[in-house]
């Protein structure tokens, strides 16, 4: 998940911890950034 995020986002902040990923991403253009969440979930 962060490599797809580093990789389609402008700005990125990934925390991660045993139980828990949280993941902020910035981005200038609607992408397939939420095709790829949806299809995920």
């Amino acid at each position: 998940m962060r490599a797809f995020a580093e990789s389609n986002g402008d700005s990125v902040v990934c925390i991660e911890d045993d139980d828990v990923i949280n993941l902020h991403v910035h981005k200038s253009q609607k992408s397939e950034m939420l095709e790829e969440h949806f299809e995920a979930n």
